[in-house]
């Protein structure tokens, strides 16, 4: 120990409680960063201790033996055991051949005895070890992997110290620790979690399938290709999931998990058989559907805390499972790792509790009385299961410690604050909260109390100073509030005595100065300029009413760079008459102070300073970046040299340091100095010699940032120090020797300070008593406004005031103080220099409106009625440079959109070889595009060449090889090759190819047959081929598209030289006729939009100087050209002499001339005075304005049909054109299905590829694990091994133990030969005789366990076995104690004889303990030795199912390589297979059959139909024979009957007069004949006449007849292709009628007939218009040629 003394560790308060636990019954342990804290319950009594390594990193408590163990956080970190009594250290646990954990411990577990920790490993190594900290050695160990991550929990079974379970979110490990004599083994068996599909309700399986990609998933696993490349149950299992975060132990030896989603597992260590209680009813109609943090098994049922604040106690002893899920196979579930699950939400509630807290961690007590419950807001609750009640023991508010500052008078209460706002005052001695209040949700900067008085001060981020009232801990309250600046508090600090308290603010550059008396309201006393950020402050007392402050500043606090060397030292005085009447020493009204009133004294300290302190030699000492401490002498007054003011301040002498010295702090009577470093070092010793006496500790761990604040007690006995992680660690001080005295010193100047101020603070705490929260007064505001509001006309003088908001800071109300003041102060003199301003600002007005009304010659330029130049110059000055940053921001913008306008276009257009635009119709809305293509990289061409060599030597070589095997069998030709070739002659090609390119350009020789693609390289060089197709398809068309283009081009100059043709005739026919003129669209010339034309640009265009004398100077050379074209010019007057001003006469010109009037027509001269020369000009003159009348209507009609006819050829133009482009869009299409076609082959390969790369990695990771199963089968014949030879060597030993134990019994008679025959036999009785062990053991065992057993703990204490047997051989030796007693000997024994009987028995009975313990050891050994066989089988089953894997694995990869996917192009008349659910088609069962079979197979069909035909229609005209028979016999009866009814009529006639007379009447023959004759002659001529006409028509009939022969003859031939047409439209119709009929069922809309007549009716008219179309395009061109031959021909001569 060093001369100073010693630091003990008080108390430790920290953010929250991590890793709490009952190490008793009643006392808990959890860890507060660096330190170990415990709390009894009982008598609330706390004991802190610090970390004897580097830190806390896990912890846990044994109760059974009162022990905590705990790791450091250091690589190689050790493990501390100690126990609870006096912090005692019982083992330090760290393997000394690195065996142990390299950088850290994640979870620490004690076995129920206590005898064995286990401990795991986590980033680094991820093992788990298994100790015998007793000994300090490792039983065993193993790793475990990093697949699923680190564990968060690790266990013992209660009950057998040899199980152990972990676990994490991921997935549960059960472990087995097994002995082989001194060898230990521990084993894995790690599971994951996973509900089968049948433990799930129907709702939980269908949001399963709820997964955006699950019904892909779910088609692509349907499918043989993928099955074993995608694993599709990855995510399905992920969802179905359940996430462990506890568990506990049953006393069966089953384990309980409590899961996330509110589930209970319950699973079977033996079996593995797991039991889900699955929405668990709490009774009130809810289920258990949340996070469960905290699972506890206790006699009374098992204890359940959530993340909602819910207890619960539930029976699990009784529920009925249901048996869904258990179909799986055994060896599968074995193979697979997975659990066999049962599923059942029968469970009892016995008991709850609702609190207000989230749970996040609980651990039972020694008896299992008591649960202590650990929140996630730092609360700690104590749960009593008995009375179900829960008592709160801390109930902190959560969030890490900001500041700490004790409170006056210093030695007894502590302020803190947190990080959510909270302040909390606590005392210091014994650690107790006495008060807390919430400051709101403002962030807090800084902490200060009054020296004084029970104030404390409290900067905000928000730049407010918020007085807080502690005179009362347990009622404090915000008293006044003090809008200090608009930028954060960086530093508050109170004078020595209190009197005032000085604040400094961000960036302000001012140091504000207040007074510290609640009596005079905290009033504000003026401010000092500082320059940059107040970083440090500290005081003393100069003399009785001076008091010096002096003051750190950085002024770059924003720029790290440029802070080392630039930190400010600035040092002023504020007397007691600056206090009084501070107004006096005001530079101005605005309430800065002179700095020759405070002597203000200002040097640049340069270097950074930490944690200022102001020693009794007038010193200021404080911590740099480097290890020693500075100690800078004061400055009386400034350097008298000017260089001597800049250069940085010198160090007087350094005071050795610890680290990077982060604070320091100083006591009352300044002898004692304490720093602390960024390492988390702090050190006290004495200020006069620091090396030889002084302390130090380590406090805070270095990776939590070191000390941040840290102070003496005014007392000196404490020693608070505060830590970059928000922990506050209060330590006593207790010095040695002379250092004592440093304490009573202090001791006596806090009484004598107290008693001096005493008076004060009672009326200063008396004031804030009575005082209330309150704000900004707002009575200033309202006069401020009120003092603006009012006024006259005479209130120009004053200075406007500026606009306050509702809440000014200190420094806005000192300006608007300041202003007023000056206003009042110098109003007088104001007034009179306005009057004068006013008058001159009159005449000057005047001047310039009398200078406006000069002529121009006599004004004056306007600046030169300028009066302040200077400030007129400032002024223009400043406006041009703000246009000049205006300018150059929008210039800078400009760039940089220029720049994303050029990397845009090199990415998007340059880089394109090919750009993409599009091409419109003229009269139709059809668009078509082009392909853009980019241009190729060098690696895309590198690999095409590449493929290219190969494949070109692959063909040679397959050539090759093919001409040798014709070479041997030339008339070896198979069947299918001849149909091959067949097939070829009629045209299959594509549809075997399976694709159209190599019909529109896309065909590539190098390509690979679709049934010779079968390696890896092959489908990768076919991908690159397919590339290169698609990129050959896109080029053609792309070549098709370039020349559609120019031929639109051509008619588009065409089609506006007609327009102006039209527009020309239109002007001379004064028609007003729109012209429809073509031009080109932003989609078919797009880079017209990479081009801003001057019309785009809707604003007004800025020129600069450069620009517009450059355009001035155009302008000029323009307006000269103008004016020398404007003189006189030969060749134009000679043109108007000669020719009239025109080198052709035109006809339409000459026909807009008038005849000219003669001279007496125009003078009005009277018809009947004219001569007969007038008569005969007259009839000229009438005969020429006929003549022109005549001409100009012909020449109307000649250009209205010229009109006519070019607007006919604009219109066969654009219609040519339109269906140019129709055609174009539909070869297109037929591309774009190419292209599909060829990139549906990619996709195809791709997937094969990825197949491929699936199944290597399948089996290489089957082969990774049956190397690592090899590895564990030698490991296992090796163990099997190991344990054979030693389970001979033990028995070989226990062999000869045994012979041993039997020569005891054989040499007995000989041992005691001495005595008698009746002597030995008696003895050998009593040697026989043996004590009852069992029931000594037991009652021992009873006694040990009736202290610790508790009512409620429900695992039966079971000792270990080791400790079993050697309770048992001490009870045992115990009783035979008993034995050896004089009173047992037979009578007449001589004592020496019965004392070597006894010691013959005692050695006779060790070794048969020796040989029973052996045999058990031997016992254990050959189990041993059996479970190793079991494993030895056990792995090469498992050998055998990896080999058998990768058996069908590479079985699959050779079915796949040889069993091929081919794609081929069919149309859909010749796919005969139905489609089935989604219109995916299933061709497993079908068979590819050529075309020529089918085609024959319906061309007998036919024949056969034909001869059916034929034979019906022999049958029809025979039958047709007989029919006609039939009716000519029906006929003959008909007519004999007619005949005899006729005759029958005759017979029956009646003979009149009238009939009599004209029978008899012979003289009117002649008058009949003549009659007749002319009849017959006009019948003769009308026959004549009808015949000539009749043969007229038909010779123009059979004209006719022959022209419509000839177009039938045409139709018939568009016939046959339309029929052609019809038979594929036909299938494709039929197939998209079955489409829409599945897609559309149910829709309703307009009937099919309907549909297909308007089709049928569409189809006939857009034929005729093509024929008609055709047919005028004929005779169009006809009419042009005749024409052209009308045209002369102009021959130039040579």
């Amino acid at each position: 120990m060093n001369s100073f003394g010693e630091l003990k560790l008080s108390w430790v308060e920290s953010e929250n409680y991590d890793a709490i636990q009952y190490i008793d019954n009643s006392v808990l342990v959890f860890k507060c960063d660096s330190f170990i804290k415990f709390f009894d319950t009982f008598s609330k009594q706390t004991f802190c201790y610090s970390s004897p390594g580097e830190g806390v990193g896990v912890l846990v408590a044994d109760t059974k033996f009162n022990l905590v163990a705990f790791s450091e956080v250091f690589p190689q970190p050790r493990i501390f055991v100690h126990t609870f009594a006096k912090f005692e250290q019982k083992a330090v646990l760290k393997d000394e051949l690195g065996d142990g954990a390299e950088l850290e411990y994640t979870a620490l577990a004690f076995s129920h005895e206590g005898n064995y920790l286990a401990s795991y490993s986590g980033v680094g190594d991820f093992k788990i070890i298994i100790w015998n900290w007793q000994t300090k050695e490792i039983l065993c160990k193993n790793s475990v992997g990093n697949e699923n991550g680190p564990i968060s929990s690790l266990s013992f079974n209660p009950t057998n110290w040899r199980q152990l379970v972990s676990g994490n979110q991921e997935c549960i490990t059960f472990w087995s620790i097994e002995r082989s004599n001194k060898n230990h083994f521990i084993n894995p068996n790690q599971f994951s979690l996973v509900l089968d599909d049948s433990l799930l309700s129907d709702e939980e399986y269908k949001s399963a399938d709820s997964h955006p990609n699950f019904s892909e998933l779910k088609f692509i696993a349907s499918r043989d290709l993928i099955e074993s490349a995608l694993n599709c149950t990855e995510w399905h299992e992920k969802k179905n999931s359940v996430v462990p975060l506890c568990h506990t132990w049953l006393p069966s030896g089953h384990v309980l998990f409590g899961c996330k989603r509110g589930e209970i597992i319950k699973i079977d260590t033996e079996t593995h058989t797991t039991e889900i209680f699955h929405q668990i009813p709490l009774g009130d109609d809810s289920v258990l559907d949340c996070a469960i943090n905290v699972i506890l098994m206790h006699k009374n049922g098992v204890y359940v805390a959530t993340d909602l604040g819910q207890i619960f106690c539930l029976d699990l002893t009784s529920s009925h499972t249901s048996t869904r899920g258990q179909g799986q196979k055994k060896d599968q579930q074995e193979e697979e790792g997975s659990l066999k699950t049962v599923l059942t939400s029968e469970a009892k509630l016995l008991s709850h509790l609702y609190t207000n807290e989230s749970i996040a961690s609980g651990y039972f007590s020694m008896y299992y009385d008591k649960i202590v419950f650990r929140t996630k807001n730092g609360s700690v609750l104590i749960y009593q299961p008995s009375t179900n009640s829960v008592e709160v023991y801390e109930d902190y508010s959560c969030g890490k410690f900001s500041f700490a500052q004790p409170i006056f008078p210093g030695n007894d209460m502590l302020a803190t604050v947190r990080e959510d706002g909270t302040m909390q005052v606590w005392t210091m001695d014994v650690h107790k909260l006495v008060g807390s209040i919430a400051l709101g949700q403002d962030k807090v900067t800084c902490l200060e109390s009054s020296p004084s008085c029970g104030v404390v001060m409290v900067g905000t981020e928000s730049g407010y100073c918020l007085c807080v009232s502690v005179v009362s801990p347990d009622n404090m309250h915000v008293i006044h509030r003090i809008h200090v600046s608009e930028n954060p508090v960086s530093s508050i600090k109170f004078s020595v005595d209190g009197s005032f308290f000085m604040v400094g603010c961000g960036t302000d550059d001012s140091l504000w100065l207040f007074n510290g008396c609640a009596s005079k309201k905290f009033e504000t006393i003026g401010y000092l300029f500082v320059q940059g950020t107040v970083h440090e402050m500290d005081t003393f007392k100069l003399s009785d009413d001076t008091t010096r402050v002096i003051v750190t500043s950085n002024p770059y606090p924003d720029d790290p760079k440029t802070v080392e060397g630039h930190y400010r030292y600035t040092q002023i005085d504020v007397t007691s008459s600056i206090l009084k009447k501070s107004s006096d020493c005001f530079e101005s009204a605005k309430g800065d102070l002179k700095e020759s009133a405070v002597n203000r004294i200002s040097m640049n300290l340069g270097t950074v300073n930490f944690g200022c302190q102001v020693t009794p030699d007038k010193h200021l000492l404080f911590g740099t970046h480097r290890k020693p401490i500075h100690a800078i002498k004061l400055i009386e007054e400034y350097p008298k040299k000017p260089s001597e003011r800049l250069a940085p301040m010198k160090p007087a002498y350094t005071l050795p340091g610890h680290g990077v010295v982060k604070c320091l702090a100083i006591n009352g009577n300044k002898k004692w100095l304490a720093s602390g470093s960024s390492d988390g070092t702090i050190r006290v010793g004495s200020l006069d010699s620091l090396d030889a006496n002084s302390v130090a500790r380590v406090c805070f761990h270095l990776e939590s940032g070191g000390v941040k604040q840290m102070f003496f007690s005014t007392d000196a006995k404490f020693l608070i120090c505060l830590g970059q992680d928000g922990v506050v660690a209060a330590y006593k001080i207790m010095p040695s020797g002379k250092h004592k005295s440093v304490q009573n010193e202090c001791a006596s100047l806090q009484k004598d300070f107290i008693s001096r101020v005493l008076q004060f603070s009672k009326g200063e705490n008396e004031a804030l008593e009575t005082m209330k929260s309150e704000s900004v007064p707002m009575q200033v505001i309202e006069d401020m406004d009120s003092s603006n509001a009012m006024g006259d006309d005479n209130d120009d003088y004053r200075v406007p005031l500026p606009n306050l908001s509702s809440d000014p800071t200190c420094k806005e109300l000192a300006l608007v103080a300041g202003i007023k003041e000056e206003d009042k102060s110098y109003e007088p003199m104001k007034r009179e220099i306005l009057s004068e301003i006013k008058y001159l600002r009159k005449q000057h007005e005047a001047m310039i409106e009398s200078n406006e009304a000069a002529p121009d010659i006599e004004k004056l330029e306007r600046n030169e009625f300028v009066l302040d130049t200077d400030d007129y110059n400032r002024m223009k000055a400043e406006g041009d440079q703000q246009v000049a940053k205006a300018y150059e921001s929008l210039e800078l913008e400009n760039l940089a959109k220029m720049f994303v306008r050029s990397v845009m276009k090199q990415e998007c257009w340059d880089k394109m070889t090919i750009k993409g635009k599009s091409l419109r119709g003229f009269g139709k809305g059809m668009i078509v595009s082009n392909f853009p293509l980019c241009e190729r990289s060098e690696k895309e061409k590198e690999e095409l060449a590449f493929v290219t060599r190969v494949r070109k030597v692959e063909m040679v070589d397959a050539a090759a090889a093919k001409q040798d095997k014709r070479d041997d069998d030339e008339e070896d030709e198979t069947a299918e090759e001849q149909q091959e070739e067949e097939g070829e002659a009629v045209g299959v090609y594509y549809s075997t190819d399976g694709s159209l390119s190599s019909k529109y350009g896309g065909h590539n020789p190098l390509l690979y047959p679709q049934l010779h693609i079968h390696s890896k390289e092959q489908k990768i060089n076919q991908i690159v081929l397919l590339k290169d197709s698609i990129h050959s398809l896109k080029n053609t068309f792309n070549k098709d598209f370039d020349e559609v283009f120019r031929g639109k081009e051509q008619e588009m100059n065409r089609i506006n030289d007609r327009n102006a043709r039209i527009g020309k005739i239109l002007s001379d026919l004064n028609m007003d006729e729109q012209i429809k003129n073509v031009d080109w669209t932003l989609e078919e010339k797009p880079e017209e939009n990479l081009v801003v034309k001057d019309s785009e640009v809707k604003v007004e265009r800025y020129l600069s100087p450069e620009m517009k004398a450059r355009l001035e100077e155009e302008q000029k050379l323009e307006e000269e050209r103008r004016l020398a074209a404007l003189q006189d010019n030969w060749r134009e007057r000679g043109l108007d002499q000669m020719m009239g001003g025109v080198l052709e006469i035109r006809k339409e010109d000459e026909l807009k001339k008038d005849v000219p009037i003669p001279a007496f027509l125009a003078a009005g001269k009277a018809e009947a005075e004219y001569t007969a020369e007038e008569k005969a000009a007259k009839a000229e003159y009438d005969r020429k304005v006929a003549e022109l009348i005549e001409e100009r209507e012909k020449f109307y009609k000649q250009l209205e049909a010229e009109l006519r006819k070019l607007q006919q050829s604009n219109s066969e133009s654009e219609n040519s054109f339109d269906e140019q482009l129709t055609q174009l869009f539909n070869k297109k299409v037929q591309v774009e299905i190419a292209v599909f076609h060829q990139e549906l082959k990619i996709v195809r390969m791709q997937q094969s590829l990825l197949v491929e790369e699936q199944l290597e990695r399948e089996e290489a990771a089957i082969l990774k694990d049956l190397e690592a199963v090899k590895e564990e089968k030698l490991r296992a014949v090796a163990n099997q091994r190991v344990a054979t030879n030693e389970l001979n060597d033990y028995r070989e030993k226990y062999e000869n133990i045994i012979a041993e134990d039997r020569v005891l019994d054989r040499n007995f008679r000989k041992e005691f030969s001495e005595c008698s025959g009746a002597m030995i036999d008696a003895l050998q009785k009593q040697y026989k005789r043996r004590p009852r062990g069992p029931k000594a053991l037991k009652k021992d065992v009873d006694i040990g366990m009736g202290d610790g057993a508790g009512v409620g703990n429900p695992y039966n204490e079971r000792p270990s076995s080791a400790m079993a047997q050697q309770n048992a051989r001490e009870g045992l030796f115990r009783a035979l104690e008993e034995l050896e007693a004089e009173s047992y000997a037979p009578e007449g024994i001589d004592l020496a004889v019965w004392k070597k009987l006894c010691d013959y028995r005692r050695k006779k009975l060790q070794s048969e303990q020796e040989i029973k313990m052996r045999a058990q050891r031997m016992a254990e050994i050959d189990a041993f030795l059996k479970r190793r066989g079991e494993d030895e089988r056990a792995v090469s089953e498992k050998v055998e199912r990896l080999q058998t894997n990768l058996q069908r694995v590479r079985e699959e990869k050779h079915q796949r390589m040889m069993n091929l996917e081919l794609q081929l192009l069919m149309r859909q008349g010749q796919v005969e297979v139905a489609a089935k659910d989604d219109f995916i088609t299933e061709f497993k069962d079908s068979l590819l059959v050529h075309r020529g079979v089918v085609e024959q197979l319906n061309s007998k069909i036919t024949a056969l139909g034909d001869q059916k035909i034929e034979s019906m229609n022999e049958s029809k005209e025979f039958r047709k024979g007989i029919y006609q028979l039939e009716w000519e016999r029906k006929k003959m009866i008909m007519e004999i009957e007619d005949l005899l009814q006729k005759a029958k009529d005759i017979q029956r006639l009646k003979v009149t007069k009238e009939l009599q007379f004209y029978l008899n009447d012979d003289d009117d023959d002649d008058k009949k004949s003549d009659k007749k004759a002319r009849e017959i002659g006009v019948l003769e001529k009308t026959i004549s006449s009808t015949l000539d006409q009749h043969s007229r028509r038909v010779e123009i009939k059979k004209d006719e007849v022959k022209r419509l022969k000839k177009k039938v003859k045409d139709k018939e031939k568009q016939n046959d292709k339309l029929d052609e047409q019809i038979m594929e439209m036909t299938v494709t119709v039929a197939e998209r009628e079955l489409i829409q009929m599945s897609t559309g069922a149910g829709s309703q809309g307009p009937s099919e007939q309907s549909r297909m007549k308007d089709i049928v009716q569409r189809r006939k008219l857009v034929d005729l218009a093509k024929n008609q179309a055709q047919e005028v395009a004929v005779l169009r061109a006809e009419v042009e040629r005749l024409r052209m031959r009308t045209f002369p021909a102009l021959v130039q001569i040579e």
